[in-house]
């Protein structure tokens, strides 16, 4: 069986932090929602954000099961398990 860090191989390399430009970008957004944005302003930010986090998330779970899916077909390929041969009754039915 592959070791912890042999698992996560995959999810370090997806996990790349931030580039300079990218943080700068967030804290200018959240300067502005400090400074000027009003309430309704706020409202339809948060209901956005909302429904962007669904859908990501959504979307990330559907790419782990995708993921597990193919690191099983692997183990099974790379590890067939034999099939015993059929019964005197089952070559019949």
């Amino acid at each position: 069986m592959e070791n912890l860090d042999e698992q996560f191989v995959l999810l370090d390399a997806l996990m790349e932090p931030p580039t300079i430009e990218e943080e700068l970008s967030l804290e200018k957004r959240i300067r502005w929602f400090k400074e000027t944005a009003n309430v309704d302003q706020l409202q339809k930010h948060c209901e956005a954000l909302e429904r962007q986090h669904f859908h990501q998330s959504t979307f990330l779970a559907n790419c782990m099961t995708e993921i597990a899916r193919c690191k099983a077909k692997i183990a099974c390929l790379e590890h067939p398990v034999k099939q015993p041969p059929p019964s005197f009754w089952q070559k019949f039915l």
